[in-house]
């Protein structure tokens, strides 16, 4: 078990640094702008505490956008950045058999794989709209 996590260590390290900085920006100016806004203000006249105002309140609303970039950038690491870092790292996986499969022109292995990363996005999709069904009620429809 020591030996896995060795020797996955560099590869999950690129994957997340690849992902860890855009939804900090994209909450930060999610909050940047909730802040400002006209129910928060009247909170504070109700005399509601800053921190209760931030967290119950502004971060809910910023954490839409952020849960919608997950989401995203979840199927855009299964499909693409697996596939890279794979095969940098020679380790093995669904993204290495997808690129030696494009090598030996392996059609019926390539559909299989496609099919599994197709069911994935759209299972990550499912489970991200059923998350911001549950952070806002607003949203379904």
């Amino acid at each position: 078990m020591a030996d896995i996590a060795h020797h996955l260590f560099l590869p999950a390290t690129v994957m997340a640094l690849q992902f860890a900085g855009f939804p900090y920006l994209v909450m930060r100016a999610g909050m940047v702008s909730e802040l400002g806004s006209d129910y928060l203000v009247l909170g504070r006249a109700k005399g509601l505490s800053d921190r209760r105002l931030k967290y119950r309140y502004a971060a809910r609303n910023a954490l839409l956008p952020i849960v919608n970039l997950t989401g995203v950038q979840l199927g855009l690491a299964v499909s693409g950045v697996v596939i890279f870092v794979e095969t940098v790292f020679a380790y093995p996986g669904l993204g290495r058999l997808l690129f030696e499969a494009v090598g030996f022109q392996d059609y019926p292995t390539l559909q299989g794989c496609f099919l599994v990363l197709a069911l994935l996005v759209v299972g990550v999709n499912f489970l991200v709209d059923a998350a911001v069904a549950r952070l806002d009620p607003r949203t379904v429809t």
